[in-house]
């Protein structure tokens, strides 16, 4: 078999390539006495195939392999293509790689500079838009997911639909876990170790303190308000120093108890209106009867001085 191999492999060479001229020869296991086979074009084009058959070949150490004794890998390239002086791509000994087209793994289209495509989704980096440089795309519906820079200081994500490249919303953690920024441990569904700096903040409430305005609300008396102040010293239903030292404050809740206690307040200020009102009618009448008074006097005085 050995013998028909040698025979037959010049045989093949010389009828792909009349300018192909070698000679071939393999050791007592079969194997190859030359480290390289290459045949050449007279247009200067090499090509090396290799033709795994058969449903039972098992070869783990690979069809294709590049050996070096090369320490210095960056200066050693296993695969490297090359068009009229330039590279287009290699494989270096390090590890490292070079593509200066695009990469596709899963689709044999790719439309950016890097394409993954499989299980209905697409990730690729490139230029989509002026600012976004990296999307994540599913097939249908025909939503992405963008990063990129607002500025040159700025970076951004961005969610927009692939097809019109308008802008949609963007959904984190919406099956449960914590979001932190400027914390690694969120406590909270939105964790956030800093300063917050917005023009509106909006928060959803089970319910707010207008039953103090119904006519079946007791209102305090100031002197049990009082009481509690001197016990506690703070505002009933208020939280201590202490506890918000402890637990924060609940936004929405304080802001729930702070206008309770601004309509109590307003209630006792109209009960003390209403009794400012009361003691000035009695006043008044107080006044008016002084001024009787002062009425009959003089006339009693006049009528004394008459009578002498």
């Amino acid at each position: 078999m050995k013998k028909i191999l040698l025979v037959m492999v010049p045989l093949f060479l010389a009828i792909g390539d009349c300018y192909a001229q070698t000679t071939l020869s393999v050791d007592g296991n079969g194997v190859l006495n030359y480290s390289k086979i290459v045949t050449q074009s007279p247009f200067a084009q090499s090509f090396f195939t290799g033709h795994q058959t058969g449903t039972t070949y098992s070869y783990p150490n690979g069809i294709f392999r590049a050996w070096t004794d090369n320490s210095n890998g960056s200066a050693n390239y296993y695969y490297d293509g090359v068009t009229n002086g330039t590279t287009n791509y290699y494989v270096r000994a390090d590890g490292q790689g070079y593509f200066a087209g695009r990469v596709g793994i899963g689709t044999t289209s790719p439309s950016a500079v890097m394409e993954m495509t499989g299980g209905g989704v697409t990730s690729s980096i490139a230029n989509v838009a002026t600012t976004l440089t990296m999307r994540i795309n599913t097939a249908n519906p025909p939503i992405s997911l963008g990063v990129g820079y607002v500025s040159t200081d700025n970076p951004m994500i961005q969610g927009f639909n692939s097809v019109t490249n308008t802008a949609k919303n963007i959904a984190i953690n919406p099956f449960g876990g914590n979001v932190g920024i400027g914390t690694i441990n969120p406590d909270a569904l939105l964790a956030v170790a800093g300063t917050i700096h917005s023009q509106v903040v909006k928060v959803d409430m089970s319910g707010w303190s207008d039953f103090v305005f119904d006519p079946q609300y007791k209102l305090p008396a100031l002197a049990d308000v009082k009481a509690y102040i001197d016990r506690n010293h703070h505002l009933p239903d208020v939280p201590s120093e202490k506890e918000v030292i402890k637990n924060g404050l609940n936004v929405g809740e304080i802001s729930k108890i702070q206008t309770k206690k601004i309509e109590e307040l307003t209630l006792y200020l109209l009960e003390s209106e209403k009794q400012l009102k009361q003691q000035q009618l009695q006043i008044d009448n107080q006044q008016q009867q002084i001024d009787d008074l002062r009425t009959q006097l003089k006339a009693l005085i006049i009528l004394s001085k008459r009578k002498e």
